[in-house]
């Protein structure tokens, strides 16, 4: 890994577990074990790294929800394998996580990163919805309102989760948006009879 892979990977961790505002330029430098010179050369500070690692971050989910979403199954089989997926809860979202950070919310920019990333994700679930409606797994819904309802239930409950310092809360929402969207799939049945 060369230098500025040091340091974007350094911040993306610190920015994970601390947020922006808690994430100095010397916790960054200590981190990744590159010194202030080395640092500067490569960015022009705090933002520019922010930037770098918030980009980083995103790439790596999408990459690993790409693989979810283009497996060989039904799609609602990946909405649920999707949900399922192996997370750190109690660290929270990488990207969820930064939206609370006021400097964040502050900076268009930064803020701009996240919500594209979010909206990733939103247009990946109702996507895949759309498509589960034209194979008749489930049938007449908004699938826009639906992603939106699974994307804020995730983040809402990797919060509640954090804040009972148990998994069990995450879990719980998880297996409530399974149950849900069961009932969609049994009344999907029921109208194709």
């Amino acid at each position: 890994m060369d230098t500025k892979d040091k340091l974007i990977e350094a911040t993306g961790k610190l920015l994970w577990e601390r947020g922006y505002a808690a994430t100095s330029p010397k916790a960054i430098q200590k981190e990744s074990g590159i010194g202030q010179g080395s640092m500067y050369h490569h960015f022009s500070g705090k933002k520019d790294l922010a930037i770098a690692a918030i980009e980083r971050n995103s790439e790596m989910m999408r990459k690993e929800i790409e693989l979810i979403f283009t497996e060989k199954t039904s799609p609602l089989n990946r909405i649920k394998n999707y949900l399922l997926r192996e997370r750190e809860i109690l660290k929270g979202c990488p990207v969820g996580r930064l939206v609370y950070d006021p400097d964040i919310y502050s900076d268009e920019e930064l803020l701009e990163l996240l919500d594209n990333m979010f909206q990733w994700i939103m247009d990946k679930i109702s996507m895949t919805l759309e498509e589960s409606m034209k194979q008749n797994e489930i049938r007449n819904i908004k699938t826009t309102e639906l992603s939106s309802t699974i994307t804020a239930t995730l983040q809402g409950s990797y919060v509640i989760a954090r804040s009972k310092k148990k998994i069990e809360p995450f879990k719980d929402a998880i297996h409530g948006l399974l149950s849900l969207i069961k009932i969609m799939e049994e009344k999907g049945i029921q109208n194709e009879r």
